[in-house]
């Protein structure tokens, strides 16, 4: 996530949290920047969508807490793929890094078309040429990517730990 991005997200989230938690959560540039820091720091990201659903759910408990950045990270965790548009712009750009897995096909129905692969590249090179052809298939396909991702609603299956 870029910071600006997150700042944006930090700025909508916190305008909903002084609506909802009158006095207690001061807002200024400084939260800002730190709820934004938060978000940044992110593993799994941080959406618009469901960043506002959680500060909703959250303060439609009865007696709620303050809320925190990471009660909002926490939340976003949690949501599936398919939960908004740029959760699911992220899950794509996320897995484009890892070109010949299938977890594309899995979640979307479509499979990244058969790219011949120059010889004489190393592991890496041939990774990130298939990394690049993959994106602009994706840009390509774009919305047919997202329509896959939202019908589906695929689910992985549990992992043993």
């Amino acid at each position: 996530m870029t910071t600006t991005h997150a700042t944006q997200i930090a700025t909508s989230v916190l305008a909903k949290v002084k609506l909802l938690d009158r006095g207690r959560i001061s807002v200024t540039k400084e939260t800002i920047r730190a709820w934004a820091e938060c978000f940044d720091l992110a593993p799994d990201g941080v959406w618009p969508t469901e960043a506002l659903e959680a500060v909703a759910r959250h303060y439609s408990k009865p007696n709620p807490f303050p809320i925190f950045p990471g009660d909002v990270i926490d939340y976003c965790a949690k949501q599936p793929v398919h939960s908004s548009r740029e959760h699911a712009l992220f899950f794509l750009d996320q897995w484009l890094k890892y070109p010949y897995s299938t977890v594309v096909k899995d979640y979307t129905g479509m499979d990244f078309p058969r790219i011949d692969v120059p010889e004489g590249l190393t592991v890496q090179e041939e990774s990130k040429f298939l990394e690049d052809r993959h994106r602009k298939w994706v840009s390509q396909n774009l919305d047919a990517l997202l329509a896959g991702i939202a019908s589906r609603k695929f689910t992985p299956p549990a992992v043993e730990r």
